[in-house]
């Protein structure tokens, strides 16, 4: 390779800034998002039992498992972001976190499904959307500064992470806990917006995608 080739190949090359490590940048973001998410929930009705749900044990671990699933989440999907990093322990604990809330709401939410009401569904969808759509857009705008292989997993991981922190805000308002609503319209969701998060990682987190200037 001659001199002068060399010099054309790197004559528009620009200093690339270093991402902090991902475990930094996934601190870094869930401080944000969770202050987003409170100030959020602040402005909506606040579910009536609340104070006694603080007090359920029940309550607190799909509450617990969520924030996991929230944390492990964002984690994978800004470790997805290195090349040559591996999953790590991150992926196992978006699948035991999100098994764990399948089996307790399974468990916990034990009496006669009720007919579905679309109004109160559609309520807590809409909820779901508007605490999502912010940490989804922050940790998408994050991915593309990095390098993801396998963009439609990350654009996944991206998707559950800012599904369980919406979720997580949304049972903090929504008081129904019968089984088919949770199912439906709290869980249901979440895995939705894997699909989704798919799909928008192929389009926006590809390499060919991150090289249109944001």
């Amino acid at each position: 390779m001659s001199d002068d080739l060399i010099d054309r190949l790197v004559i528009d090359l620009q200093p690339v800034k270093r991402l902090r490590s991902p475990a930094l940048r996934t601190i870094q973001f869930a401080c944000l998002a969770i202050a987003a998410m409170t100030a959020a929930v602040l402005f909506g009705t606040l579910r009536a039992d609340l104070a006694a749900k603080l007090h359920d044990p029940s309550y607190l671990a799909e509450s617990g498992l969520l924030f996991m699933l929230f944390g492990g989440a964002t984690f994978a999907a800004l470790r997805s972001g290195v090349p040559g990093a591996k999953p790590g322990s991150a992926s196992w604990l978006v699948g035991l976190s999100a098994s764990a809330w399948l089996l307790i709401v399974g468990a916990h939410y034990h009496a006669p499904p009720d007919a579905i009401d679309f109004a109160s569904g559609l309520a807590c969808l809409h909820r779901t959307l508007v605490l999502g759509a912010l940490p989804a857009c922050g940790l998408l705008a994050m991915m593309r500064r990095s390098a993801p292989l396998a963009a439609g997993t990350s654009g996944s991981l991206v998707m559950i992470s800012a599904g369980a922190l919406a979720v997580l805000g949304t049972r903090v308002l929504c008081a129904k806990d019968n089984a088919m609503h949770v199912f439906a319209w709290h869980l249901a969701p979440v895995a939705l917006f894997a699909l989704l998060g798919w799909f928008v990682g192929r389009v926006w987190l590809s390499g060919r995608a991150r090289l249109v200037p944001l």
